[in-house]
């Protein structure tokens, strides 16, 4: 009952909140007094995250009326009619901020997308080839044309697209164009292509976030080649620091061990096994990454790491320390037949 009581309320304030906001709107100067547009937009933001759209948008739109220079709220509504496809509605939004701002790359991306999500391929496709022909020296007109290739089903065509706009723009594309251009030269074997394309991401990408998912991508490639360590000792003769992702390498595997994600665990205990610091640390970690293949249920490469290790460290320690003494004999068994 109580609960219900306080439903109700909630219901009644923001009724009346919204009620009130037009007047409040009128009554302000908004440049000299943006805070209560702001909390307005935080609440239309919040109604979002909570997947109240229809509230949301009834919102903005009252933002876009009382304060028509808030062009950011205005996008943020075109984008949420796209999604409730009100698509007349959005690319009449789309096409007034093109009249404030004819050069914004994302207002054209919110009126090319529109287009095609309202179904009108052909002239989605008008209109981006339109601002490729226009300013022909622009990456992100070329970014935006490979997207819908993509989304068509045209793999040819927007890896050509995607190259130019590197080649154009390198700072300006986004960090998921380098990441599908390292996707397609790896499944076609370039291998050059992928580290190339990854080290140009990792030079202009402004975001740490960014860096680091580019860097893990770098890694795996360099696990994949097995070199990881002949390039971390390059790294570490030249007096650059080691990223998060390398130096606590040990930590992230043992959490995802943790959590049961065992392909991201191995990974990194992968990585923790190059960057040892001394022979306990390496036994240690290698017990761990064996545990972690045997979980797996892949014997193969455990039977490949138990093999690599028993150079570096004693045959018998290594199985004791994993299995236990009573496990020895019988697991060697198991993986000497997987090796067979």
């Amino acid at each position: 009952m109580a609960r219900s009581k306080l439903s109700f309320f909630l219901v009644v304030l923001m009724l009346f909140t919204v009620g009130a906001f037009d007047a409040e709107l009128e009554a302000q100067d908004t440049e000299k007094n943006s805070a209560p547009v702001q909390e307005f937009v935080k609440m239309a933001q919040k109604l979002v995250e909570q997947n109240q759209i229809e509230k949301a948008i009834e919102i903005y739109e009252r933002i876009v009326k009382g304060t028509p220079e808030n062009l950011e709220s205005r996008a943020q509504l075109a984008t949420l009619y796209t999604r409730t496809k009100q698509y007349e509605k959005a690319a009449q939004t789309w096409e007034k901020l093109l009249e404030t701002d004819p050069e914004n790359t994302k207002y054209q991306d919110g009126l090319v997308y529109n287009l095609r999500a309202a179904g009108e391929v052909d002239e989605a496709f008008e209109i981006a080839q339109a601002y490729v022909q226009t300013e022909p020296g622009v990456g992100a007109h070329y970014a935006r044309l490979a997207r819908l290739y993509v989304a068509e089903g045209k793999g040819g065509a927007a890896i050509t697209n995607y190259e130019k706009a590197i080649e154009l723009a390198p700072g300006d594309v986004q960090v998921q164009t380098y990441l599908k251009l390292a996707n397609h030269y790896f499944l076609n074997e370039d291998i050059a292509a992928v580290e190339k394309i990854l080290k140009n991401a990792m030079l202009y990408t402004q975001s740490e976030f960014d860096r680091r998912d580019i860097e893990l991508q770098l890694i795996k490639l360099y696990l994949y080649q097995g070199n990881l360590g002949e390039v971390l000792q390059k790294i570490e003769a030249e007096g650059i620091p080691l990223s998060y992702e390398i130096s606590n390498a040990k930590e992230r595997a043992q959490h995802f061990l943790n959590t049961g994600e065992l392909e991201k665990s191995a990974a990194y205990f992968k990585i923790a096994l190059v960057t040892a610091k001394s022979s306990y640390d390496r036994g240690s970690i290698s017990n761990k990454l064996l545990k972690v293949y045997l979980e797996q249920d892949r014997t193969g490469l455990a039977l490949e790491l138990y093999e690599a290790e028993a150079s570096e460290q004693s045959r018998s320690t290594l199985v004791a320390t994993t299995f236990g003494p009573f496990d020895i004999k019988s697991n060697l068994v198991v993986m000497t037949h997987a090796k067979s």
